[in-house]
Formats: structure tokens, sequence, C-alpha cells
């Protein structure tokens, strides 16, 4: 992954505008919203890394999780993930009783 402060790029693939707040995977733009892009740069930043709900809740709403983060967290990385197999691609894994992974583009 090369950056440039603004810009993650992972080959010609998978490119994260962090400034225009853009997705493009192959070349094609891919609609998110601010909290799934939010989702998919964090992770994307930290490849391979196992997420816990607890993580991701608080680096995305910057507060204590409280009993319903579980399923808050759940519902965007699930719509994160449709939208990304939707363009083909299976970026973030489930990693089974601990969370959630970004893999990179081969």
């Amino acid at each position: 992954m090369a950056s440039d402060n603004a810009v993650f790029a992972f080959g010609a693939e998978l490119i994260i505008d962090r400034k225009y707040h853009l997705i493009m995977i192959d070349g094609i733009r891919i609609m998110l919203t601010p909290t799934e892009f939010e989702l998919l740069l964090y992770m994307a930043t930290n490849p391979r890394q196992v997420f816990s709900n607890n993580q991701l809740y608080r680096h995305i709403w910057g507060d204590v999780p409280d009993l319903g983060m579980e399923k808050t967290v759940k519902v965007h990385l699930s719509n994160l993930r449709r939208k990304l197999v939707d363009a083909g691609k299976t970026y973030i894994q489930n990693v089974r009783g601990v969370g959630y992974r970004f893999v990179s583009p081969q």
C-alpha cells in the first residue's frame, strides 16, 4: 500500500482517497456512506489486523460502546461488505469469535 497522506492505493485495484471521500475499485467509483467509508479506511490502513466490534465502534463513534453497539457495527459492516461483494471483492473477512480484518488485494 502506498500513501501520500490523502490517498491509499493497492495497485490499480483499490484506491481510497481521503480528501475527496472517494473509493475506486478497478476504476469504478463505489458509493459508500460516511460510516462505511471510515470503516473501510480504518481497516485498510491496518491490513491483516483483526479488529473487534469494540475497537471499530470506538474508532468510528469515538465513545465507549454500549450494549447495542455490536449490532450497530455489524449492520454497517454488513452493508459495506455487500457493496464490496457487488463490486466482486471480499476485502473484509470475518474472524470467527474475534472480529474482522481487511485483506488487501494481491
